[in-house]
């Protein structure tokens, strides 16, 4: 893209016209989109996704940027007994959004803690803000500084009392479900308003903190949360299995 015969660094969506071949045909999910630098090397573009619908490859980036298709099927080897999440595990790491603790290993039954969550949520939904300070709590060195200073930003967060955030304190699936709803609104991407109703079914409803209600009813009318059978276990903490299961739903709205 030129402007007054200069290029233009700007923002845009590109469409390829791509065609699947062999394994890329049945696992399509698992098409990448990586970012050319000028040295040739390569990184991959989390929001690059193939449509089987339209046929096309898309990406957000840059109008004077150079990108190439390629296809990645990253596994490991603790998921297996996590048929639930297995598939989302392994087509989230492929786009390198979500990573292992090791090369070979995701330690799918691991919790996950606020400032990794809400890391993740952020770069998920891709959400910008312009930073305005952060909590107390958040090292400026931390690996999730900027995020957790957008999320402040954006609203989604307000911290637990006297400007802390407890990043490494692990996150109740409540915590969690209440910052993927407002995450939602603020991306412009929200979903049907849940009420009491859709909470009669679980057993443990009573449970779910007054703050968190119509979040947590929000989202399973949606069907993002889905709840263990009659249990919606609000103050449980959240996995990183579950944690890849809801970015899936998220990164596919």
């Amino acid at each position: 893209m030129l402007q007054e015969g200069k290029p233009v660094n700007a923002d845009i969506q590109i469409a390829i016209a791509y065609k699947p071949v062999g394994n890329e045909a049945a696992d399509y999910e698992h098409i990448v989109v990586y970012q050319v630098a000028k040295n040739g090397s390569l990184t991959i573009v989390s929001n690059g996704r193939y449509n089987k619908e339209t046929g096309k490859v898309t990406v957000n980036g840059m109008a004077n940027g150079t990108y190439a298709i390629g296809f990645v099927k990253k596994t490991f080897e603790d998921t297996a007994k996590h048929k639930w999440a297995e598939k989302q595990i392994s087509v989230l790491a492929s786009k390198n959004i979500i990573r292992g603790t090791s090369e070979t290993t995701y330690s799918p039954q691991k919790n996950i803690t606020r400032a990794d969550f809400l890391k993740l949520l952020v770069n998920t939904l891709e959400l910008k803000a312009d930073i305005n300070g952060n909590f107390d709590d958040i090292a400026a060195n931390a690996h999730y500084y900027n995020e957790v200073a957008i999320a402040k930003a954006l609203g989604i967060i307000s911290g637990l009392g006297n400007n802390k955030f407890e990043p490494s304190s692990q996150i109740s699936r409540q915590d969690m479900m209440v910052m993927v709803e407002k995450a939602l609104q603020i991306a412009g991407k929200p979903g049907v308003e849940g009420n009491n109703e859709d909470l009669q079914r679980f057993n443990d409803a009573d449970k779910i903190a007054s703050y968190a209600r119509n979040s947590v009813a929000s989202l399973i009318k949606e069907g993002i949360i889905t709840g263990d059978g009659s249990k919606i276990n609000p103050t449980g903490k959240t996995t990183r299995a579950e944690t890849a299961v809801i970015l899936y739903k998220l990164y596919n709205r």
